[in-house]
């Protein structure tokens, strides 16, 4: 008796994201309950379709860390297809829908029949359905909404012909190629933070070109034009080596548990590790300022 041949175990197709934008807060006279049994059709309709199958998620929702504004970037961008609700016109709705527009990616727009057509979005064609939630409309819509994701998805992404793009509907448009960086982490993070200078740029007392001038300033860390000290410091910083900056910080950090935090030390490193250069009281208080914010 020979054994029976062995069948291979087939996966299950990967499932596609696909993401929701749509209030959740109590919004055009809608509670959270009613936004809820919308999201739940929705989801409804996305699980009806199998070639391929999808799953719908907020786009709020993710399992890494971070900021849960990075986590709605990143999907609206990543989502292999997005569907959004307009109903009530809710901000934070368009302005989400507005980057996946911005990002040229395919997204389906539904609203319910009390919200007007928006404007701005108005050539774009949306599935309405009643605010009241009947029954058989939103039977009908779970089914037009499964029929669109799934053509829109395979339009897309066929890699047949010319993808239909919904800001080409506006006209024609230039897009922009945005720069892409790649650099250290904490540096980028640093670089980021050092923008809140300007925000208390005008709390800070402010240094002249002829008291820097009075102080001896000879080297190329003092800035002649009038700023803050956190501005002052910010332009020392990025100018000091990646090592040092690090060096620094954790100085800085370790000193501030102590409360032994003041310039005597920082002159004698920033002498030692910076030998070739000549800093000058402004820019040495300065920079203590701008890395006490920066470790906040």
């Amino acid at each position: 008796m020979t054994d029976a041949p062995e069948i291979a175990a087939i996966a299950p197709p990967e499932k596609k994201n696909c993401g929701l934008i749509m209030p959740i807060a109590e919004c055009d006279g809608c509670s959270p309950e009613h936004w809820l049994e919308v999201r739940s059709i929705i989801e409804s309709a996305v699980a009806i379709i199998t070639d391929p199958p999808f799953i719908a998620k907020m786009v709020s929702d993710g399992d890494a860390g971070g900021t849960i504004h990075g986590r709605i970037v990143q999907n609206v961008y990543k989502n292999e297809i997005v569907v959004c609700d307009v109903s009530g016109r809710n901000p934070n709705v368009l302005f989400e829908l507005g980057l996946r527009i911005a990002f040229d990616r395919p997204v389906v727009l539904i609203k319910d029949d009390e919200t007007e057509f928006a404007f701005d979005i108005g050539p774009l064609e949306h599935l309405v359905y009643p605010r009241s939630l009947r029954h058989a409309p939103m039977e009908r819509l779970k089914t037009e909404l499964a029929r669109k994701i799934s053509a829109i998805y395979k339009d897309w992404y066929s890699g047949k012909g010319e993808r239909p793009s919904y800001i080409k509907a506006f006209g024609p448009i230039t897009t922009i190629e945005f720069e892409r960086k790649t650099e250290r982490s904490d540096h980028a993070i640093l670089e980021a933070l050092a923008d809140i200078g300007r925000r208390i740029d005008t709390m800070e007392r402010p240094v002249s070109a002829v008291q820097a001038a009075a102080e001896g300033v000879t080297s190329p860390f003092a800035g002649a034009a009038p700023k803050s000290r956190v501005i002052v410091g910010r332009n020392v910083f990025a100018k000091l080596p990646d090592d040092v900056k690090d060096e620094l910080l954790k100085m800085v950090r370790s000193k501030r548990k102590t409360g032994n935090v003041d310039t005597t030390w920082l002159a004698h490193e920033l002498k030692e590790k910076c030998p070739k250069h000549a800093f000058s009281n402004t820019a040495i208080d300065g920079l203590l300022n701008y890395m006490m914010m920066l470790t906040f």
